[in-house]
């Protein structure tokens, strides 16, 4: 029989697992791993989102500038001598924001004037109490040229078919005078525009006799202005009108070009001394000739679309509806308390074309 031998204290060192202390050292290790990959991964994911957040800002601001920079700029717009005299078919046209095209073709409305266009409220298109609105009259599209007309004579022959149809707006202008009415038939290269069957409708014939040295062209009135929006989000939205066209009726609608535009704030450059220099921005209580405008200052305010994406309370350089950019605190936006939304305030100044030589 081979005896037993105890092992010694060296042996039962060797045979020995791993401690407690071991294994809580090791998790502990593991936690702390694991906690800067979390951190890492939720830093990465707010950069994301700041990014995102503001690239989409960038991108909604460059889009409502280009739009509105281009209304603005052709605001007047005929084609003909601007000093040519006008004659207003449309019935109603001294009423109706969109059918007085005369000489104030661009109008302003602060934040607390009604805009004929869209009443103060909360439902869905409504104009938001204390945003700025702006009209702006002219034509736009292809240009077609007068064939024939008669002084008197409700039909006018172009050199082609028109992209036009019954109930379209026109402007027939040459270098003597501009008039705007309403067709009620198109046929073939043949414009009729007769006192009846449209709507607005005419209040007559035309008296003047338009050459071959005449244009026709779409009268494409347009407006902005901040109302509640349909998308839900901040509740506030750009708004454009613009006039629909169906069964012979011409119809201003309001379509929401963007969301998340906190506020419009528009100021206009005047040159009362007629030398084609602006002479001082005013807001549209300051303004006593639109005739007098040459420029607009374009002010727009937005929200991110993406929540919580500021870190903390910040302030942001925007006009005070009363003061402009004023040096003092009403030229600072602040957000709420504990808004954390990122916001962009941007500006451009656009001349109106039309207005100079």
């Amino acid at each position: 029989m081979t005896p037993r031998t105890k092992g010694t204290h060296a042996d039962r060192l060797e045979q020995r697992g791993i401690s407690l202390v071991e294994i809580m050292v090791a998790l502990l290790i593991g936690m702390l791993l694991i906690a800067a990959v979390v951190q890492l991964f939720v830093a990465n994911k707010q950069t994301f989102r700041a990014t995102e957040s503001l690239s989409r800002l960038q991108e909604n601001a460059r889009f409502a500038l280009e739009v509105m920079r281009q209304d603005i700029r052709e605001t007047a717009y005929t084609g003909c001598p601007a000093s040519s005299s006008r004659t207003n078919l449309l019935q109603n046209n001294a009423s109706v924001w969109w059918e007085d095209f005369g000489d104030s073709t661009i109008r302003g409305y602060d934040g607390n004037t009604s805009f004929p266009g869209q009443s103060f409220g909360t439902g869905v298109g409504e104009r938001i109490a204390g945003t700025d609105a702006v009209a702006l009259l002219k034509t736009g599209g292809d240009r077609y040229r007068v064939v024939s007309h008669a002084a008197g004579s409700a039909a006018m022959t172009l050199d082609r078919a028109p992209d036009l149809e019954a109930g379209s707006i026109v402007v027939v202008c040459d270098a003597k005078r501009i008039s705007i009415l309403q067709l009620t038939g198109v046929s073939g290269s043949t414009i009729a525009f007769a006192a009846s069957g449209s709507t607005p409708g005419n209040t007559g014939a035309l008296t003047h006799d338009y050459g071959q040295d005449a244009e026709v062209a779409e009268y494409r009135p347009t407006a902005y202005y901040v109302g509640a929006a349909a998308t839900g989000g901040s509740g506030r939205a750009l708004y454009r009108y613009r006039l629909d066209i169906s069964g012979a009726a011409a119809t201003p609608v309001a379509e929401e070009l963007i969301d998340e535009v906190d506020d419009l704030q528009l100021h206009y450059g005047l040159d009362v001394d007629a030398d084609n220099l602006v002479d001082a921005y005013q807001d549209a209580s300051g303004v006593t000739d639109w005739t007098d405008v040459v420029s607009a200052r374009v002010n727009l305010l937005f929200r991110s679309t993406e929540k919580s994406v500021a870190t903390a309370d910040h302030q942001i350089v925007f006009p005070n509806a009363d003061t402009g950019y004023a040096s003092s605190t009403g030229s600072l936006f602040t957000p709420g308390s504990g808004d954390r939304d990122r916001y962009l305030s941007v500006s451009e100044t656009v001349t109106l074309r039309n207005r100079l030589p």
